[in-house]
């Protein structure tokens, strides 16, 4: 079976509620898989095998965002993250081994945790005062992932955390010695 899925968000009432819809590419139809009106719903990757859909809502409390994992056959949503801290940025890898969690502190400063989401435990990777720390993507093997940060440097740039060096450090991707 050809398990090429697509996904849009859609702005539900012109207030930022967006919603996760799963588009028929066929049909030219969005089916609605995840939202509530007036709350919003932002994916935060898949797991390998097509049919999960990890997502941040905040449809339980207006003011905190939450991380969900979503099996989209049977549509049967469970919480992930507990607690009342509100994650702005989460990214899963296709293994389901972590999750990776963001949180804006204020004046251009947010910090970067890791869950392991077999223990549930959520550790600190990142936190530094006036630095940003965004994840993007994790590589296929779940050691390896890739955000941007802005970290000793004046703007924002790309690197690579490798989760099996001795202490987590940014690897820089620069394109020349002086540049990224």
């Amino acid at each position: 079976p050809n398990l090429k899925r697509y996904f849009l968000l859609i702005d539900s009432d012109g207030f930022e509620s967006y919603h996760i819809y799963q588009y028929d590419i066929k049909t030219k139809t969005p089916t609605l898989l995840f939202g509530n009106m007036g709350f919003q719903a932002l994916p935060a990757g898949f797991a390998k095998k097509a049919d999960v859909m990890y997502l941040r809502s905040n449809h339980e409390n207006k003011n905190s965002f939450s991380v969900y994992r979503l099996d989209i056959p049977s549509r049967k949503l469970t919480r992930v993250t507990m607690g009342k801290a509100s994650w702005d940025n989460a990214v899963v890898d296709e293994n389901e081994t972590h999750l990776l969690l963001s949180q804006n502190k204020g004046n251009n400063e947010n910090h970067l945790s890791i869950m392991d989401l077999k223990t549930e435990k959520i550790e600190l990777l990142f936190a530094e005062s006036g630095t940003n720390f965004q994840p993007s993507f994790f590589d296929h093997d779940s050691s390896i992932f890739y955000l941007n940060s802005n970290q000793d440097r004046e703007r924002m740039g790309c690197a690579f955390v490798n989760l099996d060096d001795e202490r987590p450090t940014l690897h820089w991707i620069r394109t020349d010695d002086h540049k990224d």
